[in-house]
């Protein structure tokens, strides 16, 4: 760089002139940075919008597509299997005959298996209100049967029936909403306190614990109760031995 004063060669970050001491026009360190960033946005970004803007718009508009699509697929599926799961299962109420037995209780555990041509198909088990209803069955015919004993909200158990219910699920019954049974209901029969035991309640307490709608605090409630008529019956039984000796 030279004096324009002058005409003598000075060094480039000279702010004057040694010969003549007259002012150097240098920028400051603020000032280039400004210019140069100023040079960089006139000369670059220009050709970035020109190459890159259309590409990385695009990436963009097909990644927002992607993920629309997927959503969409997958709401679909969602929809497809409620829609399925409604349409191929009809709710079936079995016919059963529980004394004593309302909603403060356990609800009663039973197997459904196939009959007909698809026979080789898995069983269906679900827990029955008192009224028989809480089973979803695919068209069909299905034998039905009770696996265990239900607790009353008395503490009480029952007898499981070795009889099965038949359920024939055909067009007619679904366009009517009624199934057609041709057995005899399920018939539970209370056990006496003295023919009760532990392993009966305990079995009782184990399939009530399987079934998503027992409040665990309830169904202690109704074990202990249960609980307290096999001791009231242990201690007659022990009195009447005493007696009788």
């Amino acid at each position: 760089m030279y004096c324009k004063s002058c005409g003598t060669e000075v060094t480039d970050d000279a702010r004057f002139c040694p010969s003549c001491g007259a002012a150097m026009d240098v920028p400051t360190r603020p000032q280039l940075q400004a210019q140069l960033h100023v040079q960089y946005r006139e000369q670059y970004e220009p050709q970035m919008e020109l190459d890159d803007g259309p590409a990385r718009s695009s990436i963009v508009i097909a990644a927002l597509a992607g993920i629309a699509f997927g959503l969409a697929v997958v709401v679909g599926a969602i929809l497809v299997i409620r829609a399925s799961s409604q349409t191929s299962r009809v709710s079936v109420v079995v016919p059963i005959e529980v004394p004593g037995l309302d909603e403060n209780g356990t609800r009663v555990p039973v197997e459904a298996r196939r009959v007909d041509e698809d026979a080789a198909a898995e069983p269906v088990y679900a827990f029955l209100e008192p009224n028989g209803s809480g089973l979803y069955l695919e068209p069909g015919s299905w034998d039905v049967k009770a696996l265990g004993s239900p607790i009353s909200s008395k503490g009480e158990l029952y007898n499981v029936p070795s009889n099965v219910v038949h359920v024939v699920l055909d067009d007619a019954a679904i366009e009517s909403g009624k199934t057609s049974e041709t057995s005899e209901p399920l018939t539970f029969e209370r056990i006496d306190s003295a023919d009760l035991t532990e392993d009966y309640i305990e079995q009782a307490k184990e399939f009530a614990q399987t079934d998503e709608n027992c409040d665990p605090q309830r169904l202690e409630e109704l074990v202990e109760r249960a609980r307290e008529s096999l001791a009231d019956a242990s201690e007659a039984n022990n009195t009447t031995f005493v007696d009788r000796s």
